[in-house]
């Protein structure tokens, strides 16, 4: 049976045996997202084992949604799912940061530690982070950093929801704020 075959029996008749096929074929795939994206945030508490737990899931919850008609592979749909798993557990992890990103928190923390005194308010740091903020090249990457980090109603704002408000496509949002990440851990590195 093809892996569309098995995900409409497990769409139509929740099977678990189609399930247990899948997760038999996918789980490498499913690890290897699990890797880079747990190798990201080392030191947080996320584990490969974290998402892994999930993978059984992952299979279900994508073939429940998976689609023939828009002519997208299976395992490419099961990546997407595994993909966006992985990153809401990452952010719903992080929620206890309110900096922007772990290599961008790595180079604040050290350039924080490196060169202010242990008496700083953490204020005095925010501002300083703003200030680059407020330097960003362009306006529409400031608003996705607002949004993303900074919003007083809501921390941590999906990126669905960004693009959304800034009437952009989610990817687009993506990768504005992985230009704005890069600007941001510039100018910290050039204060060293």
């Amino acid at each position: 049976m093809t892996d569309e075959e098995l995900a409409k029996q497990i769409k139509q008749h929740s099977s678990s045996e189609a399930v247990q096929e899948l997760h038999k074929r996918h789980s490498p795939l499913i690890a290897s997202m699990a890797k880079k994206y747990s190798a990201e945030v080392h030191g947080s508490g996320v584990s490969v084992n974290d998402f892994m737990d999930d993978s059984m899931f992952l299979i279900y919850k994508a073939s429940d949604n998976y689609d023939p008609e828009k002519k997208t592979k299976f395992t490419t749909h099961l990546a997407n799912t595994t993909r966006f798993h992985c990153l809401n557990t990452l952010n719903s992890e992080r929620k206890h940061l309110s900096l922007i990103s772990d290599n961008a928190l790595d180079i604040a923390a050290t350039y924080v530690h490196d060169n202010y005194y242990e008496g700083k308010l953490l204020k005095e740091n925010s501002e300083y982070l703003q200030s680059i903020i407020e330097d960003l090249p362009d306006d529409t990457l400031k608003q996705v950093i607002q949004k993303r980090y900074f919003d007083k109603d809501e921390k941590n704002q999906p990126f669905e929801k960004i693009a959304s408000s800034l009437g952009i496509s989610t990817q687009w949002a993506i990768v504005l704020h992985n230009q704005a990440i890069k600007y941001i851990k510039k100018s910290l590195t050039k204060q060293d």
